[in-house]
Formats: C-alpha cells, sequence, structure tokens
C-alpha cells in the first residue's frame, strides 16, 4: 500500500466522512476496516494488551494511526481525534489543514478564508473538547483562541486535558501554578527556568521550546522574558513537575493580566519541561485564559477592553450581607422599622458601610424601597456616598429599573451628572442595561448626553452601542435619544476611543451608520489607527463599506500614519485577502491597487504574495488589465518570487 496516501491532510476526512472505503493497491482492493482489523491483531500479538493506548511498538503505533482515520458514528468526531488524526498529515497548501476539517465538523467553507479564520470557526464549533487541547505542544497558540494550537500539523506531546469551560472573554479551569522567578541562562536547545520557591535559587526546570514556536512566533518568546522580568510570570501544568519521568510534560507559559482580583492571563506558548529540581512549590488555582493571543497586534489591547466591558455590564450586586439593624431595615424597605431606628435613642451611623461599601440609603435604593429612600434621605442620609465599585444610591436604582426610586433620588438632591473619578455615570449605567424608560427619566432631568463615565471612561453613545450578536433594536433606540439630545458625535471616552470606533470594534453596522449619518467622523480619534484598519482586519465587509461611504480616508498626505506599518488600506486588504473589501477601496481609489506602502516599500500586490493569498493576487492582476497601469517587470517579478503558495 502507498504510505504517502494515508499521510495526505485530506485522508482524514475522506476516511471519516467514508461509510465503507476501499483502497486500491497492485494485489487488488481491500477494505479499510480489514486494515484496520489486521493491524488490531497484529498489535495486540507484539505487546499485548495496551496496544490500543500506552504500548509502544511498530504495530501498536501503525494500528493506532489508522484507527483514528476509521469513521465511528457512535463516539463521533472530536477535536482531539481531529488533532492527533491530523497532526502528522501533509498538505501542499497550509490552509487545506484547516479546510479539510470542515467536511467532517458540517461547517460550511467561506470562499477567502484564511488558516486563522478558519481555525476559529472549528474551536468554536465544539467550544468544549477545544478547551481540552491545551496541552497540545508544538506549534505557535491560535491568533483566536490564544490557548489553543494555531494548526493542527506538527503537534508534539500532544495530550488531551480535562475539559475546561468556554466563557465570554477566555477558558476557565484549574491548573496547577508556579512563579517563575528569572530564565537562567543555559544551552542551546533548552530553556532552563527558576521557579519560585521561597528561597534562593529556587527550583530549576528544564525545559524545551519547539522549533515551530521559535521559529513562527518569536515575539510570544520575547513576551514571556518581559514577563518574567516583570514578575508576571507563570508555569501552569495539569500534573506536578516532580519526582522526574522517563517523559516530558507539557506546561503553559502564562503572562498573568493584573487588572482582575482573580488570575487571569494570556498563553504565550507552551513548551516541554523535563528535571525539576526539589523542593517544588506548587498551588492549584482557577485562572481564566484570555482567547486573545499576546503576540497579535491588538491581543492585549482587546483583552483590556472586554474585561472593562464586562464589568461595565455587571448587573448591581444585590442581597449583600447587611452589617447593621438599619442595613436589614433598609434591605427589606422596613419603613416603620427604619422610622423606629431613627427615633430611638441608639446612636445609628447613616454614612455606616458594609464590607462591600454600601450604606442602608445603597440598600433601599437598589431593592426600589422608595419610601424607605425617602425616609433616610429626609434624615439627612448621605446621597453621594459610593460603594467600592463606584455606585452611587442612585446609580443602584437606575441599575435595577425602579423610576420612581430614581425620581426620588433626585428630588432629595441626588446629581444625575456625578462626573468625580471612579464614579458610575447614572445615564452610561442606563444605556448599557437598555432601558430606554430609565434614559428618557434622566434626560428630563438634563443629564449630560455628552458626559463619559468617571469609573470606566465611556460616554454614553459608547455604552448605547452592544456588539452585533446582542439585543440591537432598544439600544438603537436610546442611540437615537442621544444623539437627539445633542449628544457629541466626537467625544473620546477611555483611552481616546470615539464612538464610532467603538461601533467598529462591536462590529455593530446598524450603530455605526447612524452614527456616520448624524456626522460622526469615520476617522475616529486622528491621533489613533483609522475604524477602516479595524474593519478590514475583521473582513467586516458591510462595516468598510459604511465607513467608505461616509467619507473614511483611504489615500493622501497622513493617510499612511492612520494604518499600521504604514501600509495602505489595500495592502491591508492584501493581507487578509478579501476580494470584496479589494473592490471596495478600488472604487474609492483606483490609485490604491498599484501604491506604495510600508517600509518594505511594497504594492497589494507583493503583501498578497507574502501572505499567499493567492485569489487576492489574481484579482488584482486581472484589476491592472482593465487599467492603463502596466506593472513594472521588476515588480511583478519580485512579488512572484515572495509567493508562499505553490506553484
Amino acid at each position: 500500500m502507498e504510505a504517502g496516501w494515508v499521510s495526505r491532510v485530506w485522508t482524514y476526512q475522506e476516511i471519516k466522512l467514508a461509510t465503507d472505503a476501499v483502497v486500491v493497491t497492485e494485489a487488488g482492493f481491500v477494505r479499510f476496516a480489514d486494515i484496520v482489523n489486521t493491524l488490531r491483531s497484529k498489535a495486540h500479538s507484539e505487546v499485548g494488551e495496551g496496544y490500543d493506548s500506552t504500548q509502544m511498538g511498530r504495530f501498536p503505533s501503525l494500528f493506532r494511526t489508522y484507527f483514528r482515520l476509521q469513521r465511528n458514528d457512535t463516539v463521533g468526531v472530536t477535536l482531539p481525534d481531529i488533532a492527533i488524526g491530523c497532526g502528522y498529515r501533509n498538505a501542499f497548501d497550509k490552509l487545506d489543514y484547516a479546510r479539510s476539517v470542515f467536511p467532517t465538523l458540517g461547517l460550511e467553507w467561506r470562499f477567502g478564508d484564511t488558516i486563522e479564520e478558519a481555525m476559529r470557526k472549528i474551536y468554536e464549533a465544539q467550544k468544549y473538547h477545544a478547551t481540552r487541547l491545551i496541552f497540545f505542544h508544538g506549534p505557535p497558540r491560535a491568533s483566536y483562541p490564544g490557548w489553543a494550537p494555531a494548526v493542527f500539523p506538527g503537534l508534539v506531546d500532544s495530550k488531551s486535558a480535562a475539559a475546561g469551560t468556554w466563557k465570554l472573554r477566555g477558558m476557565a479551569g484549574e491548573w496547577l501554578t508556579s512563579k517563575v522567578n528569572k530564565i537562567v541562562p543555559s544551552k542551546p536547545g533548552c530553556t532552563i527556568l527558576e521557579l519560585d520557591n521561597g528561597q534562593s535559587p529556587g527550583s530549576y526546570s528544564l525545559c524545551y521550546i519547539s522549533e515551530a514556536t521559535k521559529a513562527e512566533s518569536p515575539k510570544s518568546i520575547e513576551i514571556f522574558e518581559e514577563a518574567v522580568r516583570k514578575g508576571t510570570a507563570y508555569v501552569l501544568s495539569d500534573e506536578p513537575l516532580v519526582p522526574q519521568k522517563p517523559y516530558a510534560r507539557v506546561g503553559l507559559l502564562v503572562e498573568k493580566f493584573t487588572e482582575p482580583s482573580k488570575p487571569e492571563g494570556w498563553v504565550c506558548f507552551t513548551l516541554a519541561i523535563g528535571e525539576t529540581t526539589e523542593p517544588y512549590k506548587v498551588e492549584k488555582q482557577e485562572w481564566l485564559l484570555l482567547h486573545e493571543n499576546p503576540a497579535t497586534d491588538k491581543g492585549k489591547q482587546d483583552s483590556e477592553l472586554n474585561y472593562l466591558l464586562e464589568r461595565s455590564s455587571q448587573h448591581a450586586p444585590s442581597g449583600y450581607r447587611a452589617e447593621n439593624r438599619l442595613h436589614v431595615a433598609a434591605q427589606e424597605g422596613d419603613n416603620d422599622t427604619i422610622a423606629s431606628i431613627l427615633n430611638s435613642p441608639e446612636y445609628i451611623d447613616f454614612a455606616a458601610q458594609d464590607s462591600r461599601g454600601w450604606t442602608a440609603l445603597h440598600y433601599a435604593a437598589a431593592g426600589g424601597h422608595t419610601a424607605a429612600v425617602r425616609t433616610l434621605a429626609t434624615n439627612r442620609a448621605c446621597l453621594t456616598i459610593p460603594t467600592l465599585n463606584g455606585e452611587t444610591p442612585l446609580v443602584l436604582a437606575v441599575d435595577n429599573g425602579h423610576l420612581d426610586t430614581v425620581c426620588e433620588l433626585v428630588k432629595a438632591g441626588a446629581d444625575v451628572n456625578d462626573s468625580r473619578p471612579k464614579i458610575v455615570s447614572p445615564l452610561v449605567t442606563a444605556a448599557r442595561r437598555g432601558n430606554i424608560e430609565m434614559v428618557r427619566l434622566l434626560l428630563r432631568f438634563e443629564a449630560d448626553v455628552s458626559l463619559p463615565d468617571g469609573w470606566m471612561g465611556s460616554t454614553p453613545l459608547m455604552s448605547a452601542i452592544p456588539g452585533s450578536g446582542e439585543a440591537r433594536d432598544e439600544n438603537l433606540a436610546i442611540l437615537a435619544e442621544f444623539i437627539n439630545a445633542g449628544a457629541d458625535m466626537n467625544a473620546f471616552g477611555g483611552p481616546g476611543v470615539s464612538a464610532i470606533a467603538f461601533a467598529v470594534f462591536q462590529r455593530n453596522v446598524a450603530a455605526a451608520r447612524m452614527l456616520l449619518a448624524h456626522k460622526a467622523d469615520p476617522e475616529g480619534n486622528r491621533a489613533l489607527l483609522s475604524p477602516l484598519q479595524d474593519a478590514i482586519d475583521e473582513r467586516d465587509v458591510a462595516m468598510v463599506e459604511a465607513l467608505l461611504e461616509y467619507g473614511a480616508q483611504v489615500d493622501g498626505p497622513g493617510s499612511e500614519k492612520r494604518f499600521r506599518d504604514g501600509w495602505t488600506p489595500m495592502m491591508w486588504a492584501a493581507a487578509v485577502g478579501d476580494v470584496p473589501i479589494g473592490r471596495l477601496l478600488r472604487d474609492k481609489s483606483s490609485h490604491l491597487l498599484y501604491a506604495v506602502g510600508g517600509k518594505e516599500k511594497w504594492t497589494a500586490l507583493h503583501v498578497a504574495a507574502v501572505k499567499g493569498n493567492r485569489f487576492f493576487f489574481k484579482w488584482i492582476l486581472e484589476e491592472s488589465k482593465k487599467s492603463k497601469y502596466k506593472w513594472d517587470e521588476v515588480d511583478f517579478k519580485t512579488a512572484w518570487q515572495l509567493r508562499t503558495w505553490d506553484t
């Protein structure tokens, strides 16, 4: 039988989908199932029990290789099965490593998908099983999710872990955790980490970084080295690193995200961990491994923004353990008891805060106990004390949708435009909740529609823009309320982010179009990258079309500073290989097809060649035939020599 046949990456798809596969050999026809059964018998004869899982040998290895290819309708197909089954198969086009899996998982291929986009779809199709691939060592981590392999081929020390939990911002799981003190100089080919154990020096651990990671993702190594210097580097594993075993364990090198109170981090890469000296200090901890890869252009930036968005969208906590009698009465809305306490000789501090920073007025406001709020406010309870999360009583009433209570607090003197640092904005809170009646009420009380939130820095406009996959009707209605009330379309919130830039980030085309139609600047903050860059990166054709329709700059003086690396928008369209976006840019400025950009002095043709996007390359050549422009022979030959696809 021809050995090359079974090594093709397409074989996995063909066999997994075949009800009954037949292999043609020089000797005739043989059923694939018969091959597997023959290998099973020979493997058992060679090593006995364990031939199908752990025992080494010629026939056990062959049997397991062929058995993974066989269709199994009872078990189905899981990602660990695919990863191991495709790990050592060959493809002329790197994209085929992902494309071959699509029919097996029942996924629909989109023309022009990149390897990164295809792998993301594969992982999102089986989120539960994707979390079991975290300790697969070999290739660099994916762009998303950044804790999983970027591709399946080349995996070494492949090991399926216990499943974690795929969450909105990352993957949660419990792992053995050790802090890395420093990297010890060692001989080429290995890395020695000093692990913190409370002594000096700490425990030494002999490790090996895969050649694929060194070659394809050197930035990941640089990021981890910097994390070690900053004291935010950790090694995670699913089994102790000692005592010494005859095989290496796989560990995750993680940079800790220091803002959250619970451990969160970015996976830089995996590595094989060999001998580790005693004493070895380790602690089992729950981590959230963030979906973004820190080595990508916007990895950490997107993680930090997603963290702020998650915090801002959390409902106000209720039902805290009250710490004095007045707290209890306010929490229950027991106005008679409140009045009794106030009239008793016993001294009760109105400003007394529980462990979360809540006063009695916070409890009454959060619960919508308007009579209790009136009683407390009349007796000079403080309206401005914030909780530890920056919430005033007014914010808690807004957050929980209590219109009458909000009216009572404002009547008592609560400020709807409290803009102190670290104080949550009532109007921003109402917008995030999608509560249009509350928004209208606050606007009647003259809430400032352009005032940023003192806690997160979001403007009201930004707060009314959810992700495109979320409910949008009520949010768009709120957005319209803010626009009609005179909101500054180009006010900056947070780190210089405008509402239009935020709409692009959220992939909300409807919101972006509404903002653009009311004179929002399509360039966002002109000191930062153009929102068009973000839309092109995400291959969001509808968003690119909207931005171009309303005048987003694609060339001219200064435009090179608005796109990464000084490339033109067309060069970035070539980088992602999106021909529909290329057409939109061509219609805006045909000059972009041939414009030179970046320190490389490339054109979009060169970028398409370097990135291996042959269809974009071909499209540019076809477009050039329609124009007077003729490619310089030197330019064309250079681009052709740079191509990364097979001829």
